[in-house]
């Protein structure tokens, strides 16, 4: 009978914490997988999308649906203000230095590559990761 209750708790796998956010209003189905956060998100239109998060862990400030997409808010790292962009779901290691914005980005092949974009405040669009770049699009 104890062999069973030993057996029965380690069995038993602990709950993924699921972090805070006011994206807990309107997604639901929230997944934590080591570093990828996946949910199901309401957009402005009332659809469900499914968006993922990756390196949520290392999200500095509040996490947000952003019309359907999981996104981190933060704004301020190593004191200087980042430019927004889609480009945080899937770099890591995002510092300015000047005008430059630097970070490590993951290719389409899964490789991880160091990258860099001159003048990043000043980019009229959307900062995006194209294949492990930096790029204004």
């Amino acid at each position: 009978m104890m062999m069973l209750m030993f057996l029965g708790s380690v069995l038993q796998a602990p709950a993924a914490t699921i972090p805070d956010g006011s994206y807990r209003q309107t997604c639901r189905s929230v997944r934590v997988r080591s570093d990828r956060m996946t949910a199901s998100c309401q957009t402005m239109a009332g659809r469900w999308e499914r968006s993922s998060l990756v390196n949520w862990r290392q999200c500095d400030g509040a996490i947000a649906n952003i019309d359907g997409q999981l996104r981190c808010e933060a704004r301020y790292r190593y004191s200087s203000p980042i430019p927004g962009g889609s480009y945080d779901q899937t770099c890591t290691d995002i510092r300015m230095s000047g005008p430059t914005l630097h970070a490590t980005c993951q290719a389409r092949d899964g490789a991880r590559m160091r990258t860099r974009l001159t003048y990043a405040r000043s980019c009229d669009g959307e900062i995006a990761n194209i294949d492990g770049a930096l790029e204004c699009i």
